[in-house]
């Protein structure tokens, strides 16, 4: 049997444990429970910062007390339903973990009404089992451990061990029963987004944020594009909160970044909201729960008592040099790679609203800091988007970027991020060197990397189950659904083709028209002293003649 795997030595789970250590930081936890002695010989590294407490049979006792003595045994029948002899303050701080090498959490009831009690208290629970080859496994399993009322957070794959990087091993993430009972309305969530020169992108980044109830305030940097006359004609909509351009006084000489962020900061001040979003216009924020969107998941953070949120970064880079402003640059861009730099695991950039200014300049916006700071444990996605072809590439960093960073702000170390680029760089990438993204197996096959950012530095060389989730004999009516689907995604990118083209002959018709007026002030200015010496000398007529007539 598979399961009788997991008993072995073989199996070590390094990012299962990694992520248990990382859970316990985000929630607090001060002690680990264990249910089977399965976890007992990778326990060892955690025992030197946490107190283990284990539950295990009668018969395995003597056995478990030997073999791992830092761990504090206890007698429970784990498909009994007689109370847990471990005490509730205990349970409430601690993080339990289950590892089934004997194939009782695949069996309803027993075990798993155990786990339900514990769930009643403890505030998270990692449920390990094994995968054979088959990804409908996890959907299977996910609907199995609902069925037992136990609320699950997240299922997905992780790797075997740290020399067999295949993803054979099922990881659950299930959370305190309460959560599950806690209801409430939308949060109004503002998202404050800065722009410079983005006319290819600007469009779907607003109305992807107002679609998911997110409002929209940007703050346009003088761009020399059309960035300004496609953010103005989406005013219209019940979410656009404003715009404004900075600085004030016009264009600078210098790109200030700073001071960019001083007034982003300085907004969330002045807008009325329960959150705010520190937002570029090159980025897409995912919900890591594919069921909420991300109004709906940023609402759950907030029901679960946290009031900041970190992110996983993968960046998505071109392939060709096709992308259109017409096309849906997320539909278009499908290969994509983790963040490598330090500053991209730290990503804090959605916060509540705080009687205090936060913090974002002096961390070069990666990240808001405020007191009383309490921070997510599952990170939402950033999906980044730097450039889009090898001319855009080209353009924003060489003349757009690099030629624009303020020399105080590289003095301080920031702005560092393209210094590896000189003029010829090859800015068109391999797919074979990247990821192909997959919304669902994403969020399946990348669990633990998306959720902690554990393990992002060798995705690329695990091996994930076949995706099996069409059967055989559905196969001939699933073609015709996917038929359908490819026409209804046909359809809808005509759609926003065309009115993405709406958008723009709007834009541009208003830069006619903002032409002409100032071409009609200009040469009203010019006729103005002409007009003011007629009427001075029409003036001086009729009192010649009013004299006369005397």
């Amino acid at each position: 049997m598979l399961h009788e795997n997991l008993g072995t030595s073989q199996y070590d789970w390094p990012d299962v444990f990694a992520f248990a250590d990382y859970l316990c930081v985000h929630f607090e936890c001060k002690q680990i429970v264990v249910l089977g002695s399965s976890a007992g010989h990778v326990l060892s590294p955690l025992a030197a910062n946490y107190p283990i407490h284990g539950l295990e049979r009668k018969e395995n006792i003597e056995n478990c007390s030997a073999l791992y003595p830092f761990v504090a045994w206890q007698i429970h029948q784990l498909d009994s339903l007689k109370p847990i002899p471990i005490p509730n303050q205990i349970l409430k701080e601690s993080i339990v973990i289950c590892l089934d090498d004997r194939g009782d959490l695949r069996r309803p009831g027993g075990v798993l009404r155990c786990l339900g009690k514990i769930m009643d208290i403890s505030p998270v629970c990692l449920l390990v089992t094994t995968l054979n080859e088959r990804m409908s496994e996890v959907s299977e399993w996910n609907r199995m451990l609902k069925s037992e009322k136990l609320h699950v957070e997240f299922s997905g794959l992780t790797v075997n061990s740290k020399t067999d990087f295949r993803k054979n091993t099922l990881l659950s993430v299930v959370s305190n029963n309460q959560l599950k009972r806690k209801r409430s309305k939308p949060l109004k969530i503002a998202a404050i987004i800065t722009a410079y020169n983005e006319e290819d992108i600007i469009y779907h980044c607003i109305k992807r944020l107002l679609d998911q109830n997110i409002s929209v305030y940007v703050i346009e940097n003088w761009s020399t594009d059309s960035t300004i006359e496609i953010i103005n004609s989406l005013q219209a909509h019940p979410g656009f909160l404003g715009c404004e351009r900075f600085p004030l006084e016009g264009p600078g000489n210098y790109f200030n970044w700073q001071g960019m962020l001083d007034r982003v900061a300085e907004i969330t001040q002045q807008l009325d909201a329960d959150w705010y979003i520190h937002h570029d216009a090159d980025e897409i924020r995912q919900s890591p729960w594919p069921d909420k969107n991300l109004n709906e998941a940023i609402t759950y953070v907030d029901q679960m008592g946290y009031n900041a949120i970190n992110h996983t970064l993968i960046e998505f880079f071109p392939t060709d040099n096709g992308y259109s402003q017409l096309v849906d640059y997320e539909d278009y861009f499908r290969y994509f790679e983790y963040g490598k730099l330090e500053s991209d695991f730290i990503q804090i950039k959605a916060w509540k609203r705080t009687a205090e200014q936060v913090n974002l300049s002096d961390f070069g916006g990666h990240q808001a800091v405020f007191q009383g700071r309490r921070i997510c444990p599952y990170k939402f996605t950033s999906k980044h988007y730097p450039y889009r072809s090898q001319q855009h590439a080209e353009k924003k960093i060489f003349r757009d970027r690099k030629s624009r960073y303020a020399p105080e702000e590289l003095a301080q170390g920031f702005h560092t991020h393209y210094d590896n680029y000189n003029q010829g760089h090859l800015f068109i990438r391999d797919p074979a060197e990247l990821i192909e993204f997959h919304n669902r197996s994403y969020h399946t096959v990348n669990l633990v990397e998306r959720l902690s950012g554990i393990g992002t530095n060798r995705v690329k060389d695990t091996i994930a189950p076949v995706d099996d989730t069409i059967d055989a004999e559905n196969l001939m009516q699933t073609g015709n659904k996917k038929s359908k689907r490819v026409t209804k995604s046909r359809r809808k990118k005509a759609r926003l083709a065309k009115r993405s083209r709406i958008v723009l002959k709007s834009a541009r018709r208003n830069t006619i028209k903002i032409e002409k007026k100032k071409g009609l002030a200009e040469r009203r200015k010019q006729k103005k002293p002409i007009r003011q010496k007629r009427r001075k000398e029409n003036s001086i007529v009729k009192k010649r003649t009013k004299r006369v007539s005397r």
